[in-house]
């Protein structure tokens, strides 16, 4: 992303109250490694899913430390077919690369 991308993004965010604080790094993907470099703990992070729902897309945001129950989330939301976006999926709905760290998702 570029930095442009990145004040942009924190602008929205500051404008819906989210106090926050750009951290650089160097690419990382695994999330023990990102909360390493980070001095947090897994429980401490907020991993947002994508998932194509009946044709459509939601975003799930979770804490680091649990998982998603794919079934009841079907059940709980009435959705007949759920799986995970595809990374080509996931680029195009949030238009950010997979595995970037972002809790908020303005589409």
């Amino acid at each position: 992303m570029s930095d442009k991308d990145i004040l942009e993004y924190s602008k929205k965010l500051k404008d819906i109250g989210v106090e926050h604080e750009i951290v650089g790094h160097t690419e990382m993907r695994a999330v023990s490694d990102v909360t390493a470099f980070l001095k947090v703990d897994i429980s401490d992070s907020l991993p947002t899913l994508i998932l194509k729902a009946d044709g459509g897309f939601m975003a799930i945001v979770l804490r680091g430390d649990t998982r998603a129950d794919l079934k009841k989330i079907k059940k709980d939301f009435a959705i007949r077919d759920l799986r995970m976006a595809t990374p080509e999926e996931f680029e195009q709905v949030t238009s950010v690369p997979v595995g970037a760290a972002r809790v908020y998702e303005p589409n």
